[in-house]
């Protein structure tokens, strides 16, 4: 009896609980808006961007040396990509 009145307040509260649990690290935010401001893209809010969007710009932005010429352009390809603006 107490197994299934724990089950039941367990699914219970599983129902109440909302979508979207887990806060957005925002030390990750942070870090992923500087590197959008620094490749031209200021105008995007990455507190907006969800969390594999944010996970996909840290990992291209991060730990990168100074990009020029045909190097920058591919990086901001690759980051409109990510954001869902490519032009395809």
């Amino acid at each position: 009896m107490r197994i299934l009145a724990a089950f039941t307040i367990a699914v219970l509260m599983g129902c109440t609980a909302p979508n979207d649990t887990t806060p957005q690290n925002d030390q990750l935010v942070l870090s992923v808006q500087r590197g959008l401001n620094e490749t031209g893209f200021r105008d995007v809010d990455a507190s907006q961007l969800s969390t594999s969007q944010l996970a996909a710009l840290h990992l291209k932005l991060s730990n990168r040396p100074p990009r020029f010429g045909y190097d920058q352009i591919r990086l901001q390809q690759e980051i409109k990509v990510i954001l869902g603006w490519s032009d395809k």
